[in-house]
């Protein structure tokens, strides 16, 4: 299935952060399952995944059923977030340097597009020598609404000056798949391990790993895609200071 307009290889590829190029999202669900023990309660990994995985609006929500005042929680939640968000957990997913090497030789214009503010974006960017592979990084404190909303993917094609639906969207939460299909965008969905059993039937195409963007790219199938899932580290946390993904409660903003 494909985009109205959009057969043929895209013109640009437009890539979410979190979840899809780098792995934020076990560190996220270990901070919240770590908040939810304090009070003697277990956190599904589905649930978590429903309730706040590319939904940074759901915080509280999810919050709101331990005992307390929530911005309590949310408070010691953003404790947790500098605890579990550390080099053992967010590494780079398998296949992430690949395939922004093969596209960038490839001549493919590239615009990184997260719900995460610019601070937390270029953390990663540049601890992983990712960014010279961007165009244009949208980030979500620089559009008026964020995911599930458009505005990330229409600004993500303005800046690259390409149609959106002349646009495939790499994506790995419902939520990043929903903001760029209301773009217009060609859709491919990466699920991860904690949210593969979602519903991604609003995609264009679901892919098992980011192997398989580059044939919907237009490039070759790769030969041998990397597997192991710890293959690269960062070497070094966060700035003091930097946010975090899902650090949303006091802005409205937060991570996809």
């Amino acid at each position: 299935m494909t985009a109205p307009g959009a057969e043929g290889p895209p013109h640009a590829v437009l890539l979410d952060l979190d979840g899809t190029l780098v792995d934020s999202v076990r560190g996220d669900f270990l901070a919240c399952s770590a908040l939810f023990s304090e009070h003697g309660r277990a956190l599904p990994a589905d649930r978590w995944a429903v309730e706040v995985c590319g939904r940074p609006a759901g915080y509280p929500d999810l919050l709101a059923e331990l005992p307390g005042p929530v911005e309590g929680h949310l408070a010691r939640l953003r404790e947790l977030w500098e605890v579990h968000m550390n080099p053992g957990n967010v590494v780079l997913l398998p296949g992430a340097p690949e395939l922004l090497d093969r596209l960038t030789r490839a001549g493919m214009p590239l615009a990184l597009v997260s719900a995460s503010d610019r601070p937390w974006v270029e953390t990663w960017l540049a601890e992983y020598g990712l960014a010279g592979h961007f165009t244009a990084v949208v980030p979500g404190d620089e559009v008026a609404r964020r995911k599930p909303a458009p505005d990330l993917h229409l600004e993500a094609a303005r800046r690259l000056g390409v149609a959106p639906a002349r646009c495939l969207a790499v994506e790995d939460s419902v939520t990043g798949v929903a903001a760029a299909r209301a773009a217009g965008a060609r859709v491919a969905a990466v699920p991860t391990a904690l949210t593969r059993h979602l519903d991604y039937g609003a995609a264009h195409h679901v892919l098992g790993g980011l192997a398989e963007v580059a044939p919907l790219a237009g490039l070759p199938a790769a030969q041998d895609p990397p597997t192991a899932p710890d293959a690269t580290r960062h070497t070094a946390a966060p700035a003091p200071g930097t946010r975090r993904p899902g650090d949303v409660p006091a802005t409205g903003a937060g991570r996809e």
